[in-house]
């Protein structure tokens, strides 16, 4: 009797423990990531863009056309995590949140690619988006 109790105990510890872990997995914050593109056309100047959040800042970076440079952030447990970036090309300027926690609240996008263009900036949901919505102009 005394054995079985024991197995008993040693068989719930067990699943207490496995249950322990993936329900730990499951609360922790998704990985995003945030690609930014320079689709403008192969002759013209550079995009410039600068972007931050409150506690992270990626400094100026300079594209030519078709370069990128992307990052990767975990939201925190407040769900206040904001992305914000800056471009310049030529003589327009635009600035706007390139990620928000609250946009995606049942967390089914974490690739944010957007691509520069000539007539404004697309949002895609892939390293390598096949399909890219417009979601700003200059």
């Amino acid at each position: 009797m005394a054995s079985t109790s024991i197995v008993s105990v040693f068989i719930l510890t067990l699943f207490s423990f496995n249950f322990g872990i993936e329900a730990s997995t499951n609360i922790l914050p998704a990985k995003h990531t945030i690609h930014i593109h320079n689709g403008l056309p192969d002759n013209s100047p550079i995009l410039k863009a600068h972007c931050a959040s409150k506690g992270d800042d990626f400094g100026n970076h300079t594209l030519d056309a078709g370069q990128s440079f992307s990052w990767d952030f975990q939201t925190n447990i407040a769900e206040s995590t904001l992305y914000f970036c800056r471009f310049w090309w030529i003589l327009k300027t635009k600035a706007f949140d390139v990620f928000r926690a609250g946009w995606d609240a049942d967390e089914y996008f974490h690739t944010y690619t957007y691509s520069v263009r000539t007539d404004g900036f697309y949002l895609g949901h892939e390293e390598t988006p096949t399909e890219m919505s417009k979601v700003n102009t200059w």
